[in-house]
């Protein structure tokens, strides 16, 4: 399965994409422009590179956790916007936070783009300098007909940071849910380890006892060989003597 097909990967996205117009539209700081821009492609590339086949099952834990971190980063940033200008955040169950998580499971979402009231804007992104910029041919707001509707939020700022919010918890949320399926497939691999390990050695235990009892057995029977064989001369010299005897009687 491509990276491209994974959750995680289609929801980061969404907020790096959300994350660029958000700033170029509420963020006049271009140093924290470039921290908030720079940790959403972060959670979204490391996940890009934790998805390649050639990737260890241990880096890719580091690479989801690294992506986990950027997002909590960017959450940080988000909720620092909100604070500084007085303005309120959504809990979980606020009716407008809940109008967002569902959108997620809209099949088709992109017919309802033209019901925003930012027309004009998304009519002059061709003019925008972040579409140059644009990494490794990802896929950008326009393959995800999800997004779409989010960006009704983007006419507030209040509405826009609160939007992207959860969005950020719902992306970290299915980052958790991969990180946790890699880690129990690094445990269950590294147990396999131990145990071929485990039985490699048992097995070279056993060869060495088995060549040992058959050492010592070779060794017995080579000094009983020799023991009778002195019997043997022994018996001999006796007989010789005695012969001798004989004659000299």
């Amino acid at each position: 399965m491509s990276y491209k097909d994974l959750k995680s990967y289609q929801q980061a996205t969404i907020v790096y994409d959300y994350t660029v117009e958000f700033c170029q539209k509420y963020i006049t700081n271009h140093k924290i422009t470039t921290q908030m821009i720079g940790a959403a492609r972060d959670g979204k590339q490391n996940i890009v590179e934790a998805s390649e086949n050639k990737t260890s099952e241990k880096i890719k834990i580091n690479l989801l956790g690294a992506s986990r971190f950027s997002l909590g980063e960017l959450l940080g940033d988000y909720e620092d916007f909100l604070r500084q200008r007085n303005l309120n955040q959504w809990d979980k169950n606020h009716p407008e936070s809940i109008a967002v998580r569902k959108i997620v499971y809209y099949k088709d979402n992109k017919n309802n783009k033209d019901d925003r009231k930012d027309k004009n804007d998304r009519d002059n992104r061709n003019n925008r300098d972040d579409r140059d910029n644009k990494d490794d041919n990802s896929p950008t707001y326009r393959t995800y007909p999800t997004y779409y509707p989010y960006l009704s939020y983007l006419n507030d700022r209040e509405k826009a940071a609160n939007c992207v919010i959860c969005l950020i918890h719902q992306a970290a949320f299915l980052v958790d849910q991969q990180l946790r399926a890699v880690e129990k497939s690094y445990s269950q691999s590294d147990e396999v380890t131990v145990a071929s390990k485990i039985k490699q050695r048992q097995k070279q235990i056993d060869e060495g006892e088995k060549w040992l009892q058959q050492f010592l057995k070779d060794n017995r029977l080579s000094r009983n060989d020799k023991n009778n064989k002195n019997d043997r001369d022994d018996k001999d010299d006796r007989d010789d003597k005695k012969d001798k005897n004989s004659v000299t009687l």
